[in-house]
């Protein structure tokens, strides 16, 4: 399991959509099985 932590929902969409994270993201979908979801900060009282 990887877990990625943005300061904002704009931060994460960017750096899944760079180019950077493109080119890797081929390589790791020929060595790994997986799924990436966005969850919002929750913050405890």
């Amino acid at each position: 399991m990887v877990a990625y932590k943005f300061p904002k929902q704009e931060a994460a969409k960017s750096f899944f959509e760079s180019d950077e994270n493109m080119e890797l993201s081929k390589l790791r979908q020929e060595i790994t099985e997986g799924f990436a979801i966005y969850v919002p900060e929750y913050k405890f009282d």
